[in-house]
């Protein structure tokens, strides 16, 4: 699911050109709007914009998340559709507001583990993470 309309068709030519038609279900939505209350996933796969910076125009929207709405607003509403024992899984970069991240998932009862670290060796400073998130 995706608010772009361009990114769900991407998806969808990605599925056909790989033969997983009917493994995956492409949706355009803003947030989770487009599910229904009684659907509920093993895996979340979420990629979400990956600063909380303030975006102001439709291209820093796909890249920065003020305040971290879009996750916060992901993270308050996945619960009911995830089945026991889930995992959401996201990869982010070590930006300094990360920590903040991890601390909302924790307040809303969800647990982290940290499934891969890569640090580039081109010299970029970053580290990058692999999470799973799941509810304790």
């Amino acid at each position: 699911m995706d608010i772009n309309v361009d990114a769900v068709r991407n998806t969808r030519i990605n599925a056909e050109k790989h033969g997983l038609v009917t493994q995956i279900d492409t949706r355009t939505s803003d947030g989770l709007t487009a599910l229904t209350d009684d659907e509920q996933f093993d895996f979340v796969i979420a990629n979400l914009p990956g600063r909380s910076l303030e975006a102001i125009d439709v291209v820093e929207g796909a890249q920065w998340d003020g305040g971290y709405r879009v996750h916060k607003a992901f993270f308050t509403n996945i619960a009911k559709h995830l089945k026991d024992g889930a995992q959401i899984l996201m990869a982010k970069a070590n930006y300094p507001e990360i920590n903040d991240l991890l601390a909302f998932t924790e307040d809303l009862g969800f647990t982290v583990k940290i499934l891969d670290k890569e640090m580039p060796s081109d010299g970029d400073p970053r580290t990058y993470y692999t999470f799973a998130f799941s509810l304790a």
